[in-house]
């Protein structure tokens, strides 16, 4: 594929998602009235956008080692690979980490927390769940970096068990791998719960992490991952089926991605107040498979399309996803110490007026969107663009915006 549309769009959708989602816990409920508190609810179940992150991820990640399966070349290189996946995650990350470290004060566990974030490790074990007190989106980080790991794996074997060029055999590998997943993390529900005592978000972000897991975990998450490696394997085989230019034409692929995202926030209001954990396989966050199957299923078609893939790919998509992961880094913290400086109510549903809820947001949509800018201009693309040199034969065969990027 010489292009993938859609997914900056896809992207920045996941990141707006995110924030949303955040800005709407600080609203309280109390002052809605009934249609408001329906659609509070819905926006409350955008953070699905992480499980959009980690299919997008996969996908593109993915595309290069199917590129070359598909051609009949050796597998990309590992060293390259994992070069740029540190210069991608590493520097912004690390920059936020520590400042958030610096300035939260007191927290249990504060260092430990800190040195699993920085080890990307953090991600096994409810103690150092959340790396910063102020900043819990991290989480997901480490996790991220597990799946990285897992991903050139699931490959090398692909290219040594499956015949080279035979997508369909690759497509069947990852199916089996998918399912060794399922296995892994439903032997993780039962023999790794947690315990009852200190057990909830009353008892702060390590009580809440005792929530989350094990339903939240690293391997489980790469089956998150796995669905977007599958799209990007299944959009190739497409490709070399007879019909997929007469599909294009007619528009097929665009239909099948506009009824996609159309599915996929139709589950959102459908789901608005179900409990954390229902509607899903093996009781994994964020609707699985439904949800991360939908997000897999618009990135394959927006890339297939003839319009809309695209459309979605404009100026503005373009410019939200270039800063999207220092937007995902910074948004939290900002709306914590604004908490903490200025806006006393601006905490999980302190927030009684509407006017001052939309207000404070705007804040912190104007700081984060200001260190996104000095995240991605002097730490995120001087480091990206010294690796890039360093290889004058980009990983991918045929670049993509969104894969430099990703």
């Amino acid at each position: 594929m010489r292009t993938l549309h859609g997914a900056d769009g896809v992207r920045a959708l996941a990141c707006l998602m995110v924030i949303a989602h955040h800005a709407l816990q600080r609203l309280s409920p109390e002052i809605l009235g009934p249609g408001l508190i329906e659609m509070r609810a819905f926006v409350m179940n955008w953070n699905v956008g992480v499980s959009g992150f980690f299919v997008l991820s996969g996908y593109l990640l993915s595309m290069p080692f199917w590129q070359a399966f598909q051609d009949r070349k050796t597998m990309p290189g590992l060293g390259e690979f994992a070069l740029r996946r540190l210069a991608r995650i590493a520097p912004a990350y690390y920059a936020a980490l520590i400042i958030c470290f610096l300035i939260q004060g007191p927290a249990a566990d504060a260092l430990l927390r800190l040195v699993t974030g920085l080890g990307f490790v953090a991600g096994f074990h409810w103690r150092t769940w959340f790396p910063s007190e102020i900043n819990g989106p991290f989480w997901s980080i480490s996790l991220e970096v597990f799946c990285y790991a897992l991903l050139p794996l699931g490959m090398w074997a692909m290219f040594r068990l499956c015949a080279a060029g035979n997508l369909a055999r690759g497509l069947i590998h990852w199916l089996i791998v998918l399912a060794a997943t399922l296995l892994a993390h439903q032997l993780i529900l039962v023999f790794c719960q947690t315990s009852g005592l200190g057990k909830g978000w009353e008892f702060g972000l390590q009580g809440g992490a005792k929530y989350w897991l094990p339903n939240y975990n690293p391997v489980g998450f790469f089956a998150h991952y796995i669905l977007g490696v599958v799209a990007a394997g299944s959009l190739l085989w497409l490709r070399q089926q007879g019909r997929f230019d007469t599909w294009q034409r007619a528009y097929r692929f665009d239909i099948g991605a506009a009824v996609a995202i159309i599915a996929l926030f139709g589950w959102l209001w459908l789901t608005r107040n179900a409990r954390e954990f229902s509607w899903s396989l093996q009781g994994q966050p964020y609707f699985y498979p439904v949800v991360p199957l939908l997000f897999a299923l618009t990135l394959g078609l927006l890339a297939a399309s003839q319009a809309l893939g695209r459309w979605t790919d404009n100026r503005v998509t373009r410019f939200i996803a270039t800063l999207s992961f220092g937007l995902y880094l910074w948004h939290y913290a900002v709306m914590e110490i604004m908490q903490r400086l200025f806006a006393k109510d601006f905490h999980y549903a302190g927030v009684t007026e509407l006017q001052r809820f939309l207000g404070l947001n705007l804040i912190m949509l104007g700081i984060s969107l200001a260190l996104a800018m000095l995240s991605w201009h002097f730490v995120e693309q001087p480091v990206l663009n010294a690796v890039r040199r360093r290889y004058a034969k980009p990983l991918a065969a045929n670049p993509l915006p969104a894969w430099e990027q990703e």
